[in-house]
C-alpha cells in the first residue's frame, strides 16, 4: 500500500451516516458505494468523520484515500485529529481535505489538512434557474439545533423586514413520521411571524421548487465548512449571503445582522429585469465550482 499509485482517480466512495442524502451524494459525484471487503485497496473517497465508524473505516482502508471533512465533523475533531495525525503519518497514500472555512477549526485541533479546496456534493443539474425570483427568503435552520444554526439572527432579520416571509428549512412537520413539529398551516410553535416553515425532511428533487420561491438565501451558522446549500441557491442565480467568509465571491459575507438586513434589501431592489445579468454571472461562477470534479483525481488534489 505504501508505492500505491496516487494518480488514480477515484471512482468508489463512503458517506458518512450524519449526512442522510448520502446515497445522492455519491450519486451525484459518479461514484459507486464503497465495499470494505472489496474496495480495501483501491483509490477511495471518504466523506465526514463525525462519528467512530467513520473513523474506523479510513483506519481500516489499505489503499489510497481522501478524507472530506465537511463541518461539524472539523469543529468537533477534538476526539479523532490524535488518530488521524497518526494515520497521515503513516500513510503517505492518506489525504485530508477540508474547505477554507474551517481552517480556524482543523488548525485549533491540529488536522495535518493537505488539501485547502471549496468543493460541492450536491446535484448541479437540478438546479436550473428561474423567472422572476420569488418573493421570500431562503433560510436554514433545523428545529433541534436552532441555537447553533442561528435561529436569533435569523429572528432578529425577519422583526426588521416584517412584509418578507422567511422560508425556515428543517423547521416544521416532518411527514413521514406524522405531525413532530408545528403542523403545515403554520398554527403552531412558528419561530418568528413571518416564518414559512419547511418540513425536517425534503428530497432534493423538490429543493429548486423551493428555491424559485425565494429572491434570495441566507446562511447563519456560523461555523460552517463549505455550505451546499449557499452554492444552490447560487445555482438558481439569487443573491445568497453567509455570517461565515465562504471564500468565494458569489456567496456575500454579511457577519452581523445590520449586513444581513442591508444584504436582503439589496436583493428585493434587484430581484427585477435589471438583476438577470448578474444573476446568469453568479449561477456560472456557482456552476463552475460545482461541476469540477478534478479534485477527485488524487494527483491533482494537492496544494492551497
Amino acid at each position: 500500500g505504501e508505492t500505491a499509485d496516487m494518480t488514480q482517480a477515484i471512482k468508489i466512495g463512503l458517506v458518512t451516516r450524519d449526512i442522510a442524502t448520502r446515497e445522492a451524494v455519491l450519486r451525484s459525484l459518479g461514484l459507486r458505494a464503497y465495499d470494505p471487503a472489496a474496495d480495501a485497496d483501491a483509490p477511495a473517497l471518504f466523506v465526514g468523520v463525525y462519528e467512530g465508524a467513520d473513523l474506523a473505516a479510513v483506519a481500516r482502508h489499505r489503499g489510497p484515500a481522501l478524507v472530506k471533512f465537511c463541518g461539524g465533523d472539523a469543529r468537533d475533531a477534538a476526539w479523532s485529529a490524535g488518530t488521524l495525525r497518526e494515520l497521515a503519518a503513516a500513510r503517505p497514500h492518506l489525504r485530508l481535505l477540508a474547505g477554507t472555512p474551517l481552517r480556524a477549526d482543523c488548525e485549533r485541533h491540529r488536522l495535518p489538512i493537505h488539501v485547502w479546496r471549496n468543493v460541492y456534493i450536491g446535484d448541479a443539474v437540478i438546479f436550473a434557474p428561474s423567472e422572476p425570483p420569488g418573493r421570500r427568503v431562503y433560510t436554514y435552520c433545523p428545529r433541534a439545533r436552532a441555537e447553533e444554526y442561528g435561529i436569533g439572527t435569523i429572528r432578529a432579520v425577519a422583526a426588521e423586514l416584517p412584509d418578507v416571509e422567511f422560508y425556515v428549512a428543517r423547521w416544521g412537520w416532518d411527514d413521514s413520521n406524522g405531525v413532530r413539529w408545528g403542523d403545515k398551516d403554520r398554527s403552531a410553535e412558528l419561530p418568528f411571524p413571518n416564518a414559512v416553515p419547511l418540513p425536517a425532511w425534503l428530497p432534493q428533487g423538490q429543493m429548486p421548487g423551493i428555491l424559485a420561491d425565494c429572491f434570495c438565501g441566507i446562511r447563519t451558522v456560523p461555523r460552517d465548512g463549505f455550505s451546499v446549500g449557499a452554492t444552490e441557491v447560487a445555482l438558481m442565480g439569487r443573491p445568497v449571503a453567509h455570517v461565515t467568509d465562504m471564500g468565494v465571491p458569489w456567496i456575500e459575507h454579511a457577519p452581523t445582522v445590520e449586513a444581513l438586513i442591508g444584504f436582503v434589501r439589496r436583493a428585493w431592489a434587484e430581484r427585477g429585469p435589471e438583476g438577470e445579468a448578474s444573476r446568469r454571472e453568479r449561477r456560472a461562477a456557482a456552476r463552475a465550482l460545482a461541476e469540477d470534479r478534478s479534485w477527485l483525481n488524487l494527483e491533482s488534489s494537492v496544494g492551497p
